[in-house]
């Protein structure tokens, strides 16, 4: 990458962090009446849940590597390090932890609301996504009857307003895009000033990872059973996974059935 590249990319990051500072992510405004009357009430009603699981997270977190039980280690280890690369220590777990914190400060704000009927990023199941300004509702939102997929999904976008983050590889345990995801990513992430630039556009890493802190905190609250903790219902059909490949075939399914972290 050229001099004049990174120091363009990181006037850019620079400029997204003072627009963050300058403008609210919160606001009391809605777009329209069909927001104040329907779409905002049914939000704030799954925000509470959204909360608890972030607040269990949080607990399990606050104990450090060595306080967690097996069971917690095993889902950390398996939503943060799913390249098995054994570099998950004290302080990964502390700066985790201080995530959590920042997603949970989010929580206490009350950002703007838009409701999307019409939106060629509201396809199939989704359920929202974010401009980190206002929190976007896809239409399949009013007929999801899941608060468990709801509350997670709210944990995946307000990451993205409270880390300022993108999305990498959605969480799947047979995903082989997600399996190759390292905890901090490239090398190059580490170095000063232009690292979380970088950071930012290779995306191999999950300490920054939407999906990483929706599934632990999805995990470790116990609001899921096994196969729900391993569908997400993103982009495109429920049973498709990130990688193309069918989500539920059998044989993956009977062992995840199997599987639960619950406390």
């Amino acid at each position: 990458m050229s001099h004049g590249k990174v120091k363009y990319l990181t006037v850019i990051l620079f400029v997204g962090m003072f627009i963050k500072l300058i403008v609210p992510v919160v606001s009391a405004r809605k777009s329209g009446q069909f927001e104040e009357t329907v779409v905002d009430p049914q939000v704030r009603a799954i925000t509470p849940l959204s909360i608890l699981m972030v607040d269990e997270a949080m607990t399990v977190l606050s104990k450090g590597w060595s306080g967690m039980s097996p069971a917690e280690q095993e889902a950390f280890l398996t939503i943060y390090d799913p390249a098995n690369t054994g570099e998950i220590d004290e302080q990964f777990v502390r700066i985790v932890l201080n995530n959590f914190q920042r997603i949970r400060r989010a929580f206490e704000n009350d950002i703007e609301v838009k409701y999307e009927p019409v939106n060629d990023r509201c396809e199939g199941k989704r359920l929202y996504y974010t401009d980190i300004i206002s929190l976007h509702i896809c239409p399949y939102f009013l007929s999801e009857t899941n608060d468990t997929r709801k509350a997670r999904s709210l944990i995946h976008e307000f990451t993205h307003i409270a880390l300022l983050v993108k999305d990498r590889p959605y969480y799947r345990p047979t995903s082989k895009f997600y399996a190759e995801l390292t905890p901090r990513g490239s090398w190059t992430s580490q170095l000063p000033i232009v690292g979380p630039v970088i950071r930012e556009i290779v995306a191999s890493d999950t300490l920054y990872h939407p999906d990483a802190y929706a599934h632990f905190a999805l995990v470790v609250s116990g609001q899921a059973s096994a196969r729900e903790m391993f569908l997400n219902y993103g982009i495109g059909d429920m049973n498709d996974s990130y990688d193309g490949h069918l989500q539920e075939d059998g044989a993956t399914m009977q062992a995840i059935d199997s599987w639960s972290v619950a406390p």
